[in-house]
């Protein structure tokens, strides 16, 4: 069984002149001569391609190797006629001719302060001058804290200092006392 394409090949290839031809080489089988190269001029001056018409017969007389599926119901086509639309037409001549872009995309700071409310962006929700504010409070808040931190670990420090000289001084008193003692008869 020859299929559609097979035989739209088969009148394609009997179509050209070549093959014409070809078919009426010397040999008479639609080969090339023997004795001429392929590819090359056949005695008339007209080249001749390395085609075999007795090989294209067989390779017809097979059975096709693919296989596509008969169409069920009626086929059709449709022929449109028309241009394809330009882009200007979608988006209009005035627009190309100011630029509807700006010249640059955005930053990605831009997008996100873009697309996040104030309040979600970091430090968002103040204005410069609260910003100011609160980082110089944050400031003295720190500085403050870390002295009175010192200040509690000196005063800390100074007091069991003390409590040692009291005890040591209680300790050395005891021991005069003692001394004292023994020295009386």
């Amino acid at each position: 069984m020859v299929s559609g394409f097979m035989t739209a090949t088969l009148a394609a290839v009997m179509a050209d002149p070549c093959v014409a031809a070809q078919a009426a080489s010397p040999s008479g089988r639609g080969d090339q001569d023997p004795q001429q190269p392929p590819g090359t001029a056949s005695p008339e001056g007209t080249p001749l391609p390395p085609v075999s018409l007795d090989r294209i017969r067989r390779g017809l007389e097979r059975e096709s190797a693919i296989r596509l599926p008969e169409p069920q119901g009626p086929v059709f086509s449709v022929d449109i006629e028309g241009r394809l639309p330009r882009f200007a037409d979608f988006v209009g001549e005035e627009t190309l001719s100011r630029g509807a872009a700006p010249s640059t995309s955005l930053t990605h700071r831009e997008y996100l302060s873009m697309v996040t409310p104030p309040e979600a962006q970091s430090f968002g929700a103040f204005s410069p001058g609260e910003l100011a504010q609160m980082a110089a409070t944050t400031a003295a808040l720190t500085l403050g804290s870390q002295w009175l931190v010192k200040g509690i670990k000196d005063a800390i420090r100074s007091r069991r200092e003390e409590q040692a000289r009291r005890e040591v001084q209680a300790v050395l008193a005891e021991l005069e006392r003692r001394q004292r003692e023994k020295e009386k008869p």
